[in-house]
């Protein structure tokens, strides 16, 4: 079992719901958790998460998660041929729910911003603190991490730091930059 990531808790400054809160963990008694290398960036329990949790990972900071949704959202409506079979209602009605501000997100949307980045993403599981899943896994590696996303279960992300500090892929980007050229990338195959 991977050592258990460590809470963050200098990211509570800001008073936002549940970012950099402690939230609450069972152990038995006389556990002492092994030094782990991950310090979790807690996000906010809005619905946002997933994408608070990403920008988080991209710019360094929560503060994008609209611009990702929407980014995002365009860029499953470009990519539709391949990701209606993986959408069980009716692929407008998935595509105008997940515009909207607090509604959460899932592997369509990890795949849709796995790809738009080009990085490979990394869900570690809440429990046990071990890797639950990667997304696209065969990326040429150009940024020097991953994505690494914990899932705390009832749909809910929080962002994974390394405890060396978080190094943000779009970091030296004007955000929106990187997400509509990937939009652009797309509509261009699909012309």
């Amino acid at each position: 079992m991977a050592p258990a990531p460590q809470r963050d808790e200098s990211l509570s400054d800001d008073g936002d719901v549940g970012y950099g809160a402690e939230l609450p963990m069972t152990r038995p008694t006389g556990y002492t958790p092994a030094p782990s290398p991950f310090v979790v960036r807690e996000q906010a329990r809005d619905g946002n998460c997933l994408f608070r949790s990403f920008s988080d990972q991209v710019y360094g900071c929560p503060d994008y998660h609209a611009l990702l949704r929407d980014r995002c959202t365009k860029y499953i409506a470009s990519e539709r041929s391949y990701f209606e079979q993986f959408v069980a209602e009716p692929f407008e009605e998935f595509l105008a729910r997940i515009q909207r501000e607090g509604e959460w997100g899932d592997d369509v949307e990890i795949e849709a911003l796995s790809e738009i980045y080009d990085c490979r993403v990394e869900i570690y599981a809440s429990y046990g603190h071990s890797l639950m899943r990667t997304f696209h896994e065969a990326c040429d590696a150009k940024w020097s991490q991953p994505v690494r996303l914990l899932y705390e279960g009832h749909a809910h992300y929080n962002s994974l730091a390394p405890r060396s500090g978080l190094c943000p892929i779009a970091q030296q980007l004007r955000p929106g930059e990187m997400e509509d050229a990937a939009i652009c990338r797309s509509r261009r195959r699909h012309e």
